[in-house]
């Protein structure tokens, strides 16, 4: 009885098997159809200059930190897109809880490559992407806070590191949307995971804030672009 059950349950599974694997086939030859064969494009697509919209919003609303950046890319084949990342930083913060101020501006500089994820469907208005970056600043930073007093002799030190010099490099790992606007104009969004590479160490110091990376004092942290692009007409 129970040997004529489980056969009875393997011959239902079989036959709904069957009956589903109808409909997909058929659904799959009506797709091959409607699809249009992949031509392969030619290897220059185009030069692109981008700005960075999102740093420039950060300015508008009073943040601590804000950002100036531009970028220049190329599409080899629709489907490699090299890019080039340039910007100036900003950074300007007040700890009220020990009055502890930082400021410091400096250039950055990005160099990477995203992969085109839907090269092969030129028809549509964008596409989705994946890529790297490797980024670079020399930067100098001042620490200041208010002075010292030892509470037995009195005396007071002051509390100020200035023009404290670093370089720092870190990687990114990139996802991102563009979508074509109208022509040669698009809006590109993308998501960073940024990690730290190498940081010069100081001694009495460390620096709260790298251009083009964030918060110095994390050794991993996200960051959005959101940036207007125009294709160069060539």
């Amino acid at each position: 009885m129970r040997k004529r059950r489980i056969s009875t349950f393997i011959l239902l599974l079989l036959s709904s098997a069957l009956l589903f694997s109808f409909p997909a086939e058929a659904q799959t030859k009506k797709k091959g159809k409607d699809e249009k064969e992949y031509v392969k494009p030619a290897m220059f697509q185009g030069i692109s200059v981008g700005i960075d919209l999102y740093g420039i919003g950060k300015k508008l609303i009073g943040n601590d930190t804000r950002h100036y950046e531009v970028s220049i890319e190329t599409s080899l084949w629709n489907r490699f897109i090299p890019v080039v990342e340039m910007g100036y930083a900003e950074a300007d913060a007040l700890q009220e809880s020990n009055a502890i101020h930082y400021t410091s501006k400096a250039p950055y500089v990005r160099i990477g490559c995203d992969y085109n994820m839907m090269y092969k469907k030129t028809h549509l208005p964008g596409y989705l992407f994946l890529g790297l970056r490797v980024g670079y600043s020399s930067f100098s930073y001042d620490v200041e806070s208010p002075d010292m007093t030892d509470p037995v002799w009195g005396v007071t030190t002051p509390c100020k590191f200035l023009d404290n010099k670093c370089k720092a490099a870190w990687t990114e790992c990139v996802a991102g949307l563009r979508t074509v606007l109208v022509k040669n104009v698009a809006m590109t969004l993308s998501v960073r995971y940024k990690n730290k590479m190498k940081v010069t160490q100081l001694v009495n110091t460390e620096p709260w804030f790298i251009p083009g990376y964030g918060k110095g004092t994390s050794s991993s942290s996200f960051g959005i672009v959101y940036s207007l692009s125009y294709k160069l007409p060539f």
